[in-house]
Parts: structure tokens; C-alpha cells; sequence
């Protein structure tokens, strides 16, 4: 999912040979290009005042308010347990700063190539996985299945798992 997705992607390039379907559940397209205030956190010293005076905190009320009604609230407490790790916020900027976040558009062109079958889900009122990356992802990827969870946001797999798990049965189901 997300971030996840993106990584499995790139893992599947590398170990095609031990992959037999790929799922990628709300991939991480370009997180900078709807978000470009991040930019700010590559600036050294701006970037490690900001992460525990601004991101966290904001971190903080955007998961309280999108989780507070997903099974009686404990995806907020999960999240604020992450945030609390030693080294949450290095690693947060690290991955900021790498481009770990940023455009992931060459990976997903290579997957063209990946031999297995790839399906590709995104929930219709994803913010942070927008239509336009939808749309980008089946011209780069025509040989994909898509499957678009409507109603649904970038956290569908925990705010609609019967309507997302569906697709993805019916993907991993051997023909």
C-alpha cells in the first residue's frame, strides 16, 4: 500500500523469478508533486526544526481526524506509538531527502516489462493517489488490471476492506 507499493515494485523488478502476481494497492506515484511544501524539508537545520514543530504535529491531527472512526479509533493510537520511535523523524527526513518520496514514474515504466501479472487499485477519493496518477499508471502500464474502489480513500484498505479485498482475491485466484 503507498509507499509499500512502490517498494514492491521495485522488488519485484529485481526478484522477478520469485514473484507469480503483484498487487499494488494506492502506489505512491509522486508524493512531492501533491505535497511540494516537503521541498522544505530537504533545507538542512530547516528540515530538523520543522519534522517536530510542524510535520509531526500535523501528522498528528490529519491521522486523528481520517482514523478516529476506524474500528473505535485504535489506528490513531498505532499511528502515535510510530511517531513517538526513536529515530521516526531522521528517518522521516532521510526518506524526504533521498527521493524516496518523489517521482517513481521510471519504476513503473520498467514494470511494463515484468512478465507477471500486475493489478493496480486505487480508492476513488484518493488525495495523495490522484486520478491523474490513476490515469498516468494504465498508459504506463497496459498490460495491468485496474480497479478503482469508489467511495473510498488512500486508507481503503482500512476504511473499506470488503470492497478492496474483493479485487484482490479475484486477481489472486489461480486461473
Amino acid at each position: 500500500h503507498s509507499l509499500g507499493s512502490a517498494i514492491a515494485a521495485r522488488l519485484a523488478l529485481e526478484q522477478a523469478d520469485r514473484i507469480e502476481r503483484l498487487v499494488l494497492a494506492a502506489p505512491l506515484v509522486d508524493f512531492t508533486a501533491a505535497t511540494p511544501s516537503i521541498r522544505l524539508l530537504k533545507i538542512p537545520l530547516l528540515g530538523e526544526l520543522l519534522v517536530p514543530l510542524v510535520i509531526k504535529p500535523m501528522l498528528k491531527y490529519r491521522r486523528s481526524f481520517r482514523f478516529c472512526d476506524i474500528e473505535d479509533g485504535r489506528w490513531v493510537d498505532y499511528f502515535f506509538e510510530q511517531l513517538s520511535i526513536p529515530g521516526f523523524d531522521q528517518a522521516l527526513l532521510s526518506m524526504v531527502r533521498s527521493g524516496t518520496l518523489g517521482k517513481q514514474h521510471e519504476v513503473y515504466r520498467q514494470l511494463q516489462q515484468f512478465p507477471q501479472p500486475v493489478s493496480v487499485l486505487r480508492g476513488s477519493e484518493d488525495s495523495f493517489m490522484t486520478h491523474d496518477q490513476f490515469s498516468w499508471l494504465q498508459s504506463a502500464l497496459s498490460r495491468a488490471s485496474f480497479h478503482e474502489v469508489q467511495g473510498s480513500p488512500h486508507a481503503f484498505l482500512l476504511t473499506h476492506p470488503a470492497e478492496v479485498s474483493a479485487p484482490i482475491l479475484g486477481f489472486l485466484k489461480p486461473k
